[in-house]
């Protein structure tokens, strides 16, 4: 499954961050905001983000933003 990322500063986050998209059958959108600020650790979470986001796709979850606990 693809995904979009849009890099940005996130005033909130108080550094780099990344949108990562993701579109269902539908064309609905689920997405994370993820701090981007250090590479190895920042790689680990984009792919756990990308598997959470995935996952609720599948599960048929509402569209938006998809959370990890």
């Amino acid at each position: 499954m693809s995904y979009r990322e849009y890099r940005f500063w996130s005033p909130v986050l108080g550094c780099d961050a990344s949108r990562l998209s993701m579109w269902d059958e539908r064309g609905r959108e689920f997405f994370m905001i993820l701090a981007a600020d250090d590479g190895k650790a920042y790689k680990a979470r984009k792919t756990q983000a990308i598997e959470a986001i995935s996952f609720a796709i599948d599960m048929r979850l509402d569209p938006g933003e998809v959370r990890i606990q």
